[in-house]
């Protein structure tokens, strides 16, 4: 079984905005466009709001909010 690696919200709620900043370089919306400081960090408070505790990796298309990756068969 394979599995995906997952982020903490809270865990990116704590970065100081340079290091955010140097993460997002790697984050794109389904247009491929990255998004904003401020657009990011108001896109994980909403999904902290929601109960969310984790972002999922790109690709993973067996995720739980809350779990992370529930595992891909090899």
């Amino acid at each position: 079984m394979r599995r995906h690696i997952s982020t903490s919200i809270d865990g990116l709620l704590t970065l100081h905005d340079f290091e955010l900043q140097q993460m997002l370089k790697s984050v794109t919306d389904e247009e491929g466009n990255h998004p904003t400081l401020d657009e990011f960090r108001q896109w994980l408070i909403l999904e902290k709001a929601k109960g969310h505790r984790l972002v999922r990796s790109p690709n993973c298309d067996n995720f739980d909010p809350i779990e992370g990756c529930l595992g891909h068969s090899t």
